[in-house]
Formats: structure tokens, C-alpha cells, sequence
């Protein structure tokens, strides 16, 4: 959240590997984040973090986005709408573009729907996998 230095230096260097980047940011609703994290700490007898500190940290990885180096039609970033059930996960993007990535992470966080990735660009250039391929969406097949 703090910082993206490192997703960039991650893009960088799989670039240098002859690989196209696909991000995925996953996205919860501000409540439904807080409610989770409680429950996660009173399942492992732990003290929940302080809401005022998990709502800085998600402000500062919204925000971080803006600093995501992207080159259009290289890398991409989906937005994984993690509101519902495990399984239930809905992707939104591919985005091209920092900003669109952002308004669309900010729409998710306050229980809306993202408008469509307006850079969306259709390609059927295969991927080079280095890890297991896996199902965002029943629409689209993507390795990450």
C-alpha cells in the first residue's frame, strides 16, 4: 500500500524478460475490508489493526496507482472486484492507463461498477507463462 516501488521494479523486470505485465489490483469495499480483517484477527486471537490505519493504507495504494509505470499495449492492470464469495471474484479492465485503473478501483471500494476499460485493446498474441495459468472471469483466460 505505502509504496510501488517494487510492482515497478516486478514490471521492469519481467519486460527485460520478453514478458507483457498484467497487474491485478484486488478491490474490496472500505466496510467490507474492515469487516474482514476483524474476523480474520478474532480467528487467529489476534487484535485487529486500528480502522484509521488500514483506511491510510488503502488511500495510499489507491493513490499509488497514479505512479504505475504502464507502457499502453504492453501491460495492463485488472481490476479483481473481491466483494463477494471466494469464487465469486469479478474482473474488470484490462486498463491501459493509470487514471482509468484508479477511477476504477475507487468505483469498486464504494460498492459500484466500473465503466469499461476505454483503452481496451483485443489482442490474440499468445502468452509466455512461467507459473500456472488461472480463471479471473468466465470471460477471459489470464496467466499471472
Amino acid at each position: 500500500g505505502w509504496s510501488i516501488g517494487w510492482t515497478n521494479h516486478m514490471i521492469e523486470q519481467m519486460r527485460g524478460l520478453g514478458y507483457r505485465t498484467v497487474v491485478v489490483y484486488p478491490a474490496t469495499r472500505t466496510a467490507a475490508l474492515l469487516r474482514r480483517l476483524r474476523e480474520r484477527a478474532e480467528q487467529s486471537g489476534r487484535i485487529p489493526k486500528p480502522d484509521e490505519g488500514v483506511l491510510q493504507t488503502v488511500e495510499a495504494a489507491v493513490a499509488n496507482l497514479a505512479e504505475l509505470k504502464l507502457r499502453p499495449a504492453e501491460d495492463a492492470l485488472l481490476v479483481l472486484d473481491n466483494n463477494g464469495l471466494r469464487g465469486e471474484e469479478v474482473s474488470y479492465g484490462p486498463y491501459f492507463n493509470a487514471s482509468e485503473a484508479q477511477a476504477a478501483v475507487l468505483t469498486v471500494l464504494s460498492g459500484g461498477t466500473p465503466a469499461r476499460a476505454a483503452t481496451l485493446v483485443e489482442t490474440n498474441v499468445p502468452a509466455r507463462v512461467s507459473a500456472p495459468c488461472w480463471l479471473v472471469d468466465r470471460a477471459h483466460d489470464y496467466c499471472l
